[in-house]
Parts: structure tokens; sequence; C-alpha cells
């Protein structure tokens, strides 16, 4: 998917939209640094959460401490109008950053382990400081990446296994207007009963 210029994996693409979605669900009008980390986080897949696990990253325990800072630094706001929300300088230099990891390793499209280390190279927003806090440096970081992209790509498909039920749900609705709504749920039904109370199914 191509956004402002910015070739992304199906994965990488998702990850995006889950940011607008968590910037959303925190009353938000932007999207910074540490929504992008909450999106990558809440994907548990993909050669970003791959290369976190790896380096012994709690994935639960970033994204707690993730919400803490927005808690103690900004206070939750009013709920978002719904528009595209516009990304913060600080998230349009990480994805810039990303594009740059993905062109200097040679991989045509930006997928979630090149926004990991663009985060890791910008070294100053929310996300760099709780992976830093976390004990994720640039250089360890890269190394994995270059590891993990042997054995998996950020869109390689996984097996769903028959009886198990999905973690997250999410629905993004994109308007004519630019507009975009995007919501999480934790089950198929309740998605389900979301799009048939905005008349969509």
């Amino acid at each position: 998917m191509q956004i402002d210029g910015y070739n992304f994996t199906e994965r990488m693409q998702a990850t995006f939209w889950g940011a607008v979605g968590e910037a959303q669900s925190l009353g938000q009008e932007y999207i910074g640094t540490e929504h992008l980390l909450l999106a990558l986080l809440a994907g548990r897949v993909g050669c970003g959460a791959a290369a976190l696990r790896s380096l012994g990253v709690d994935l639960q325990a970033a994204e707690n401490r993730v919400l803490a800072i927005l808690q103690r630094s900004r206070g939750l706001r009013s709920a978002s109008s719904g528009a595209l929300l516009p990304v913060t300088s600080r998230g349009k230099k990480v994805l810039e950053l990303a594009k740059e990891e993905a062109r200097s390793l040679d991989h045509p499209l930006i997928g979630t382990e090149h926004l990991l280390l663009g985060m890791l190279v910008e070294g100053k927003g929310v996300a760099a400081q709780v992976l830093h806090e976390s004990g994720v440096d640039l250089e360890k970081a890269r190394s994995r990446v270059l590891t993990i992209r042997e054995t998996i790509a950020d869109d390689d498909h996984y097996d769903v296994p028959a009886d198990e039920q999905p973690a997250l749900v999410r629905v993004v609705l994109e308007y004519v207007n630019g507009a975009v709504l995007s919501k999480q749920f934790t089950t198929a039904r309740e998605a389900a009963a979301f799009l048939e109370e905005q008349g969509r199914v």
C-alpha cells in the first residue's frame, strides 16, 4: 500500500491503521511514535514483534509502559471525530527512517521490522524511550531483524488454527472525504454487530 510515498507491506499497512485506532481509542488527535509502537505491539505477529520477543521484550509490559507515559504526561482527552489523524513530525521522521532502513537492507517494501528500526534510529520519541527501557538497542535489533528475515517475511501468512478464535478483530472504515474510523473488538461477533449498527452489512 502507498501512503504518502511509503510502500508498506500488508502487515505494516495494518499497523499504520492500528496506530490510528490506538490514537482514537485514547481520544488523541494525532499519531505519534507511541501510537505506532502500540500498534506494533498489539499486532503480536510480523518481523517487528518477532524481533522484540527474541530480544526478551515482554510485549504486554512494553504496551503498559507506553500507556502509563501517555496518561501521566498528556492525560486522556475526549474522543476524536474519526477523521484521518495527522502524524506528528517525530512520527513522520520514524516513517522516513523506516523507509531508509528498508532501502539500506535492499528490501522493496517497508515492514514492521523497518518501523522498529526507525523508532530506534530516531531515538527521542516515546517509542524509542520505551524500547530503550526494555533493553533494546539499535545494533542488536538490526542484527535480530536480519536473522529473522532469513526465515520469515513481514507478510508471511500463518495457518489459522481451526479451533481458535482471533485475539483481536479490527474494523477500519475509510470514507471518500478522507475520514477514517478504526475500532477494535475482541470477537468477530462484536465487529459484525458494530457494522450492522453502522448499516454496513
